[in-house]
């Protein structure tokens, strides 16, 4: 299965995972991945780090740090948030899964996704 192909097929679980569960938390997750989602279907990915409004991160981070999953490091383990971490990867970075990044190309990654979730959190 190539990138593209577990990439929508992964997004469509999870978008069927979430229906039904009408909580404001999984309600926030499920819109920026329907955003993700649509954007995929009618452009393909989008440039890297360009998407900002459709991370990932600012619905995952403080569960990422509660279950003391450091996603920070490019071949951590991300235990039952492995999926999350990596469709958000997929998409953030022109197609490409976590082990496929360069060690410049995670940085930069890293590097965005942080200030996503500093603007996310100091916007509350």
């Amino acid at each position: 299965m190539d990138n593209n192909e577990y990439f929508k097929s992964n997004v469509e679980n999870m978008l069927q995972a979430y229906s039904g569960n009408s909580t404001a938390f999984v309600s926030y997750r499920q819109k920026i991945l329907q955003m993700i989602y649509n954007y995929f279907l009618q452009n393909g990915f989008p440039s890297a780090r360009t998407e900002e409004k459709m991370s990932l991160f600012p619905a995952h981070f403080q569960e990422a740090i509660y279950d003391g999953i450091d996603w920070e490091k490019q071949n951590a383990d991300l235990a039952h948030m492995e999926l999350s971490f990596e469709i958000d990867c997929i998409f953030q970075n022109e197609g490409k899964k976590r082990k496929e990044l360069t060690k410049e190309e995670f940085k930069k990654y890293m590097i965005y996704s942080n200030a996503i979730i500093d603007k996310a959190t100091k916007s509350r």
